[in-house]
């Protein structure tokens, strides 16, 4: 909890270093690969650039994400994680989420007009899963499991005027990505 707390407050002060604005954004996510709702926070700057093609602002944050399986989505509580007994057949057998799925993730922005930045994003999602099959004995047993990541992309728009931001955009995992937040100098 140190840990995070210390690198919540060099994020917040870098921007202040750097003469910039700062902003903090919660994100929520539906409809993508990942199936399940999510929801996460982004902590970056705003600062005027020289590189900028007409000596306008961009932006840079860092954020993470947590989505959360629904409960049928989950590995079932009377999966077995013994083996079946030999003689035993398989029927059949299905993949489940076994907890959460994490993501961490960094953000650049370009404004194309005062206040509207196009964004995009590179993250790192990972997550585990079992298989869970249905024997003939009419039990079911978790038959593997698997750590399992994924690099990850985000595209967007953003607005952030005085005190206010908001964005819509997609992600590669967690579909139709919606923020709101806050943004201040």
């Amino acid at each position: 909890m140190k840990r995070l707390i210390s690198v919540l407050a060099i994020l917040l002060t870098i921007p202040t270093v750097l003469n910039a604005g700062a902003y903090v954004l919660g994100n929520f996510g539906f409809g993508g690969r990942s199936n399940h709702l999510s929801g996460g926070a982004e902590f970056g700057g705003i600062f005027l650039s020289s590189i900028h093609p007409t000596g306008g602002a961009m932006s840079a944050g860092m954020g993470f994400s947590i989505s959360v399986p629904d409960s049928d989505q989950k590995t079932p509580h009377n999966s077995g994680n013994y083996v079946p007994l030999p003689g035993l057949t398989e029927i059949s057998d299905d993949t489940y989420d076994d907890g959460n799925e994490y993501e961490g993730c960094a953000t650049f922005g370009v404004e194309l007009a005062p206040s509207f930045f196009i964004n995009i994003g590179a993250g790192y999602a990972w997550w585990k899963e079992n298989t869970v099959g249905v024997f003939s004995d009419g039990n079911k047993y978790i038959t593997d499991t698997k750590n399992k990541n994924e690099v990850t992309g985000m595209a967007g728009l953003r607005y952030a005027y005085q005190g206010f931001s908001m964005g819509l955009g997609f992600h590669t995992r967690r579909g139709i990505l919606l923020s709101l937040g806050v943004a201040f100098n």
